[in-house]
């Protein structure tokens, strides 16, 4: 039987506020939007646990409130309630 202690916590990545490294890949995507040529689309690969899906819902929050924004943000507290309209 495995002690409640030692089980770890986790948060689903849409509830993580910030990610921690990918730096190089934060600053293509923020070059991309700044010169007004993103992709089409974006391959996240790596291994698990990494922050791929961390990462993407902190690009996203900045898409859609269209800069960095914080827990408490509008955008970002409809994203953890899951009821934002433009996130699926």
């Amino acid at each position: 039987m495995v002690d409640a202690d030692e089980i770890p916590i986790i948060n689903h990545a849409m509830l993580t506020a910030t990610t921690l490294g990918h730096e190089a890949q934060t600053a293509e995507w923020q070059q991309a939007f700044s010169a007004g040529r993103p992709a089409h689309s974006w391959l996240l690969a790596g291994p698990e646990g990494v922050g791929k899906s961390t990462w993407l819902y902190e690009r996203l929050r900045c898409l859609l409130a269209g800069a960095s924004v914080g827990p408490d943000h509008p955008v970002a507290r409809r994203m953890q309630q899951g009821s934002h309209a433009d996130v699926r």
